[in-house]
């Protein structure tokens, strides 16, 4: 009896840290989306100036004062943190995956 309600009190402790964990990642993941939709506008924005100057150049028979503009690479996801179940319940973090080594995870 004494077990379960060990056994209960750590399963809640574990669901409240993952849910700390989860507002963090979603906070800094809505900003990274915020970020690469304004990438996105930006290069949309340089992209109808781009088609103007080449209509442009076009009409007067000249060549194009630039080069078509490149949007670049948008951020990638962040990994969802999670917490993993090992050795009969004993909690162990995961902070990512590292790059370096091609995906193994660190430790």
């Amino acid at each position: 009896m004494a077990q379960e309600k060990v056994d209960h009190e750590n399963r809640q402790k574990r669901k409240q840290a993952q849910s700390e964990m989860m507002a963090t990642w979603k906070e800094a993941d809505e900003a990274r989306k915020q970020r690469n939709k304004k990438r996105r506008e930006d290069y949309q924005q340089e992209l109808r100036l781009w088609e103007e100057e080449c209509g442009l150049a076009k009409q007067e028979g000249r060549q194009k004062g630039w080069d078509k503009p490149v949007r670049g690479k948008l951020e990638g996801a962040i990994p969802k943190p999670s917490i993993n179940k090992v050795d009969g319940g004993r909690a162990t973090e995961v902070h990512g995956r590292n790059e370096s080594d091609g995906g193994s995870e660190d430790e």
